[in-house]
């Protein structure tokens, strides 16, 4: 065996591999924490810049390896030792046998060999072999189920303070967490490769326009039709450590669209609760009631009449049985006034209310004819055109406004799962279902382009890959230490994932960055979890 160096000689304990022959005696501590250590002193900087020490043998314990090895593997190998030994201690320390003041007597001796790159290198692959028996407990393969074995790793390190403990739970799931992100981004990266494009249709593009001037917020995924950005947002947005930016966009989408809604029918609101919607009733119902006066409006028969043939003929083959509109009791009291050559506010008020209310049974009752529905609701515009055709230039413009936020009422009321009134959300699919289904020109051909009718349609246009089934609500932890840490580690992740410039990579995934994931996927099972533990901790311990 070669000569050994002062610095072997004086290296105190660091348990996992001893250099022998000259092994200094270890303190009282560090003989209870294993029974082989690696020696280290307080170094000598003209010895640490050394590259060697010249050839030793590594002896584990009471074995003599026969592996000669220089100063630079050697202060790897006391690395891996002290992060093994400093496992030991955390666990006594949290079972009571072991004290702040013992992990200070041990930091002070570990001190010198950590300020080197060897040192540092080797406690990292220590605590990262240490933590990878961890990524296969069950759930640990997910980023939530990662980060809770990262905290409770960090949770064992040794500490001198609560602050510390923190930093170690927090740089341990932190860690572990994202080196799971990057696993299942580096997955989707690879499979974005591999599939076809799927850029966004005319009707999508012209959506994201009006989301964008409406105020209406969309993740990255939708926005650039990536259909594995999709997935790995859906599963972000399911984990309640990562899912507060994805609700954030949806609370505020949801908030635009109520206003939206709301607006629509008269009232500035940013919900549609109950007394919101009454609201809006007694605002349209009172300017109806200003229209009902005894003045006669006049109605052109002939006009009456090809009106009613357009309707019939529009809805022509739809009706459930023999019903058709010519023979209902109420259009022929509208014919009955056109041949009379008109009829009062009053009248015409009164015969659009009960062509409503039987338009609307029988669009929501079960025996009801919904063509027949609507093809009533189409005679009611035909006699609010007539009594508003009457009015002074300005009760024209007062009803007809009214008139249009009584229609987006029914568009929003008449569907009973359009309007949560309870809640005040609006379902914007139901919405966009119910616009298509009574306004097929103006919703599905596109000739309204209401704000209404726009934010519809992007609910429609970008619909959520996977359900929201709650599980990031219900998943949600409690107020432990390792709970605030996954959540504090999952809100960095999620954010840091909105930033340009991981989209930038996301969204223009060249062939070196396509390599480079294909490559992070044949890592070995739970190694980038493992990896991301130990760095976090290594994080921790610059931050200390």
């Amino acid at each position: 065996m070669g000569a050994v160096s002062s610095f072997d000689q004086d290296l105190a304990t660091q348990g996992g591999a001893v250099i022998a022959p000259p092994v200094k005696p270890m303190s009282s501590f560090d003989a209870d924490l294993a029974t082989h250590t690696i020696s280290h002193s307080q170094m000598d900087p003209a010895l640490a810049a050394e590259a060697t020490l010249g050839p030793s043998t590594l002896q584990i314990g009471p074995w003599d390896t026969g592996i000669t090895m220089g100063q630079a593997g050697y202060r790897r190998a006391a690395g891996i030792g002290s992060a093994m030994t400093n496992l030991v201690q955390g666990a006594k320390e949290a079972v009571g046998m072991a004290t702040p003041q013992d992990v200070h007597a041990k930091r002070e001796l570990d001190a010198p060999l950590m300020q080197t790159p060897e040192g540092k290198t080797g406690a990292f692959v220590g605590n990262a072999a240490m933590a990878l028996p961890l990524s296969f407990v069950p759930g640990a393969n997910t980023v939530t189920g990662a980060g809770a074995v990262g905290a409770l790793y960090g949770d064992v390190q040794p500490y001198e303070t609560q602050q510390e403990r923190a930093l170690n739970i927090l740089g341990g799931a932190g860690g572990s967490m994202l080196g799971q992100g990057l696993g299942v981004l580096a997955g989707n990266i690879a499979r974005s490769a591999d599939m076809p494009s799927t850029p966004l249709t005319q009707g999508q593009q012209q959506a994201l326009q009006d989301a964008q001037q409406l105020g209406m917020q969309l993740p990255p995924g939708k926005m650039s039709g990536s259909r594995p950005q999709q997935l790995l947002e859906a599963a972000m947005e399911s984990q309640p450590e990562t899912s507060g930016p994805f609700n954030a966009m949806k609370q505020q989408s949801q908030k635009v669209l109520n206003s939206v809604a709301a607006k629509s029918i008269g009232v500035n609101a940013d919900e549609l609760s109950n007394p919101v919607l009454q609201q809006a009733k007694d605002q349209i119902g009172a300017v109806y009631d200003k229209v009902a006066t005894k003045t006669v409006a006049p109605i052109d028969p002939d006009a009456a009449m090809n009106q009613l043939a357009a309707i019939e003929k529009n809805y022509e083959g739809q009706y459930a049985g023999n019903n058709n509109i010519s023979t209902h009791p109420l259009v022929q009291k509208y014919l009955n006034f056109a041949a009379d050559g008109g009829a009062t506010g009053e009248q015409l008020q009164s015969l659009s209310s009960n062509l409503n209310k039987a338009a609307k049974n029988n669009m929501t009752s079960a025996g009801g004819d919904r063509a027949l529905g609507q093809a009533l609701f189409d005679v009611k515009d035909a006699v609010d055109d007539s009594l508003q055709s009457s009015l002074s230039p300005q009760m024209q413009a007062e009803f007809a406004n009214a008139r249009g936020n009584y229609r987006n009422l029914m568009n929003l009321t008449t569907r009973n799962n359009v309007v949560n009134p309870s809640s005040g959300n609006v379902n914007g699919q139901a919405l966009a279902n119910a616009l298509m289904s009574r306004d097929r020109g103006g919703f599905t051909f596109g000739n309204n382009d209401s704000d209404l009718y726009k934010a519809a349609r992007v609910i429609q246009a970008f619909p959520d890959i996977v359900g929201n089934s709650g599980t990031a609500t219900r998943a949600a932890g409690g107020l432990t230490l390792p709970g605030i840490a996954a959540h504090a580690a999952g809100a960095v992740a999620s954010r840091a994932y909105m930033t340009p410039v991981a989209q930038a990579i996301l969204q223009n995934s060249t062939y070196p960055a396509t390599m480079l994931a294909k490559g992070l996927l044949a890592a070995p099972q739970g190694a980038l979890p493992a990896a991301g533990t130990a760095a976090g901790l290594g994080l921790a311990n610059a931050l200390r």
